[in-house]
């Protein structure tokens, strides 16, 4: 499998841009540093804009050593990243301060924008999309309309190819975020003894913040890291933190990198995630009832696990409070989300309903109303466009 061969275009939006399409690194640095002034001077924000520049300097130089950033947050950085790998894409979108608009692989084929991808992993990405074509064809032909077919192969499909693949994506990052991430990305490519899956990643991190130098997007004084946090993804002994179910909610389970993707987008939530070989690879509910097919599945999932399929599972914490749990269902309790975090978000309602009730929290006459079907049957929720797939609505549906 190719590296990525990144490439990040800075967008219109983006303050400070200059005619070359870099960015003015200074003036930015100076505008945020006179919009410090507002904690401070008694004359008022605007005061600051007439100050000695001196004073404006000594004050960008304080809030930076202190990691006193806020005010470098009120310059926000748009980005058009062109052949980022899924998983870059995957750190990125982890960290929370962003607004983010991607490309889809259940609407996209992948060898339109995968050039990075093995022939093998291209052949079986084509193999099992006709496979998963024809079973969700025969089984749901008279309810489902053609292009939605299509969809729902192209998106089990996808799981035969690396989370590395090439795709793209609008990001919109506030300037003093974008360099706190860069700090989080060089002490992860400083690790010793990294693994073949570390070292991947520290490629694409070494793409990302030479493309992020090249438009004069950083400065060390903004990529202090003093609190020695890390890349928000990544958890370690995920499972040995204990379940917990009330105001606040901690829950492990195993889910693909596809699901991680679709999980880690409910930004009031925290989510992180673990390799672990022992977890094997998931199988689309499709197939999982025929054998044969099930079988054939998993080897050429092991097949091409040197390239780090996106079917890999992956152990999962989910952490949030209840209320985010609750928007959490208003996404994804539905016909239309992605199967795979479709029945994680109900496994999770069912367990957290259970263990409140078996404490009688007062919680738990909040989330009764949520038990008794998808989100079109909550009485807080207005369904823009029902479904009327009967299968989706109860829940029985495979795929």
């Amino acid at each position: 499998m190719k590296l990525s061969n990144l490439k990040i275009k800075l967008l219109e939006t983006t303050p400070f841009l200059k005619e070359d399409g870099t960015f003015d690194l200074k003036r930015a640095m100076d505008f945020s540093g006179k919009v410090g002034g507002i904690c401070y001077n008694e004359d008022g924000l605007m005061a600051s804009f007439d100050e000695p520049q001196e004073k404006t300097d000594n004050r960008i130089a304080s809030t930076t050593s202190n990691e006193h950033q806020s005010v470098f947050e009120h310059v926000n950085i748009g980005m058009y990243l062109k052949d980022a790998s899924k998983m870059l894409i995957m750190v990125l979108n982890c960290e929370h301060q962003y607004a983010t608009s991607e490309r889809s692989m259940r609407y996209t084929p992948i060898k339109e924008v995968a050039s990075n991808l093995s022939p093998e992993e291209i052949a079986l990405y084509n193999k099992w999309y006709e496979i998963l074509l024809n079973r969700i064809t025969a089984a749901y032909g008279g309810v489902l309309k053609p292009f939605k077919i299509k969809t729902l192969a192209k998106e089990n499909a996808r799981y035969m190819a690396s989370v590395f693949l090439n795709t793209e994506m609008l990001h919109t990052i506030p300037l003093a975020q974008l360099n706190r991430i860069v700090a989080y990305m060089k002490d992860f490519m400083a690790k010793e003894d990294k693994d073949d899956f570390e070292t991947r990643l520290s490629q694409d991190f070494e793409m990302f913040i030479g493309e992020c130098s090249r438009l004069n997007l950083l400065d060390e004084r903004l990529q202090s890291n003093r609190k020695h946090r890390k890349l928000a993804i990544f958890g370690e002994d995920l499972d040995s933190i204990p379940e917990e179910f009330g105001v606040t909610y901690s829950t492990n389970y195993v889910g693909s990198f596809v699901e991680f993707a679709q999980a880690e987008r409910h930004r009031k939530g925290e989510y992180q995630l673990e390799r672990n070989p022992e977890n094997g690879f998931f199988v689309p509910p499709i197939i999982a009832d025929d054998p044969e097919l099930k079988d054939e599945w998993l080897r050429d999932m092991e097949s091409v696990r040197k390239y780090f399929p996106q079917g890999e599972l992956v152990t999962i914490n989910e952490r949030g409070s209840f209320d985010t749990f609750i928007m959490k269902l208003k996404e994804r309790d539905c016909s239309a989300a992605q199967l795979e975090i479709f029945r994680q978000s109900n496994d999770t309602k069912q367990k957290y309903y259970d263990a409140l009730a078996e404490k009688d929290h007062p919680f738990v006459k909040k989330l009764e109303p949520y038990m008794h079907g998808r989100r079109c049957s909550y009485s807080d929720f207005d369904c823009p466009n029902p479904c009327g797939f009967k299968e989706g609505i109860d829940g029985s549906r495979r795929v």
